[in-house]
């Protein structure tokens, strides 16, 4: 009888161990179609990234929520399709207006934050090739909406880089100035 309880406890706990498993696993089935066609965007989820853009401190976590000093800007909602964007603010003060995203890509969107006036903040994410994963730029073009720049490498096609570094390249040669791609740069466009 000993040895049937202790059999049963041990089962009893592997079954546990694999229900907390699948509890923490579903959530990423649900959101395997939003990290996109190769699962490219997968690297960012579970990780925040802060920025200041005085006199606020923003903190974006991909896939979870947003928040300027610790004020919930919104919680994710999902991806939307590209639209015109505000200007947005960099971290040296400057402002620098966007267009309509390239390639008609995404914008990760956040909703249902704390209320602003009677209304949830809300918030929306345009996604940019770069060298890092880093937010670099934050807007509020209406009163308790906002729109933020994130920069990665995870949204970056071969042909837009080498397009983007022989544009840098002729702007660079053109004003005299120098200019080195980085060696991850080098590396994958076979410079």
């Amino acid at each position: 009888a000993d040895a049937a309880r202790a059999a049963l406890a041990e089962l009893e706990a592997k079954r546990a161990a694999a229900t907390k498993t699948l509890e923490e696993v579903e959530p990423l089935f649900a959101l395997e179609a939003d990290f996109g066609p190769a699962q490219e965007l997968f690297s960012l989820h579970g990780r925040c990234f802060s920025a200041s853009f005085p006199p606020f401190k923003y903190s974006l976590c991909p896939y979870s929520g947003f928040t300027q000093d610790g004020r919930a800007l919104g919680k994710y909602a999902g991806w939307t399709p590209a639209r015109t964007r505000a200007a947005t603010v960099g971290a040296d003060g400057s402002t620098a207006p966007h267009g309509v995203d390239p390639d008609g890509g995404g914008v990760m969107s956040f909703d249902n934050g704390e209320p602003c006036d009677g209304t949830p903040r809300r918030a929306a994410v345009h996604f940019e090739c770069g060298e890092t994963d880093a937010l670099v730029g934050v807007a509020e073009p209406q009163m308790c909406v906002y729109e933020a720049t994130f920069q990665t490498p995870s949204v970056c096609s071969t042909g837009g880089l080498r397009a983007q570094h022989e544009a840098l390249a002729a702007a660079a040669a053109a004003a005299g100035l120098p200019y080195a791609p980085s060696d991850a740069l080098k590396k994958l466009l076979g410079l």
